[in-house]
């Protein structure tokens, strides 16, 4: 799919994000792998995985990552709506979140990045 397709349909703003993050998918017995939040909005986010195993589309994503100014994790859940595999061996997702991140917990993860988005 397109960049401009996928910042067609997005409804909110995106900010540029590299926050570390460990996924799981709900019906899989895995322990957490790791990825990267490359951008992120109240409503979804981009991730890097860095596995070169396909996730289908429509799998439900649950994504554990930490605000710098706060001890304990932040649990996210979300499904993901589009996959694309990228070269060497990692591919790259949209999460479409199961809840909106509230305002403190969205500032807190932005933060670090305050005024750097990259889309509408």
């Amino acid at each position: 799919m397109e960049a401009s397709k996928k910042e067609n349909k997005r409804k909110s703003i995106r900010y540029f994000s590299q926050l570390k993050a460990q996924y799981f998918l709900e019906r899989e017995k895995r322990n957490g792998e790791e990825c990267t939040i490359i951008n992120i909005s109240q409503k979804g986010m981009g991730v890097k995985f860095h596995t070169p195993e396909k996730i289908n589309i429509g799998s439900i994503v649950h994504l554990k990552t930490f605000i710098p100014t706060e001890m304990e994790p932040v649990n996210i859940k979300g499904v993901l709506i589009w996959f694309e595999p990228l070269i060497g061996g990692k591919s790259i997702g949209g999460v479409e979140l199961a809840e909106e991140l509230d305002g403190d917990r969205f500032a807190g993860l932005c933060s670090i990045y305050a005024g750097e988005h990259i889309a509408e």
